[in-house]
């Protein structure tokens, strides 16, 4: 290895070692009731917006904040966790998903009702008596809608 590639990689191991990643909760913004964990945040790719890669949201790094536009013209900046507390509505909707291959419901926060993302499930698992996303399903939440704890 030359050593001028040798001695970036050793800068960046070096830079990454003091900025550590540091769990956090969220909290809905609007009454401040738990709604997930940081540790649960994960990337999920999504060809229906414009990504905004390497962010750093709730204590952890390199998290794709996606923007998305509903039919009616209005924006989301949404992060996607594997779990969440919050309260699927309705059915499983299988039009005008962000996520090919997935059906998606609203997801309310549990303690004051305020819309704070989806739901998503695989298409071959969404059934109307399912009420929260499988092992194989995620949550998309409004970054606008969620606060830190910290």
């Amino acid at each position: 290895m030359r050593r001028d590639i040798l001695l970036i990689v050793l800068t960046l191991v070096n830079v990454g070692s003091f900025h550590e990643e540091k769990p956090d909760i969220l909290l809905c913004r609007q009454c401040g009731a738990d709604v997930g964990h940081s540790k649960h945040i994960f990337n999920v790719y999504s060809p229906s917006g414009t990504v905004l890669r390497n962010q750093t949201w709730f204590g952890k790094k390199f998290v794709d904040v996606h923007i998305f536009e509903n039919p009616l013209g209005i924006k989301f900046r949404v992060v996607t966790l594997a779990k969440a507390e919050c309260v699927g509505i309705n059915e499983w909707q299988r039009e005008y998903t962000w996520f090919p291959g997935y059906a998606w419901k609203n997801c309310m926060c549990s303690h004051y009702g305020h819309h704070l993302g989806w739901m998503y499930e695989p298409l071959a698992t969404a059934n109307n008596r399912q009420a929260f996303p499988s092992s194989e399903g995620f949550y998309a939440l409004i970054v606008d809608d969620i606060i830190s704890e910290s």
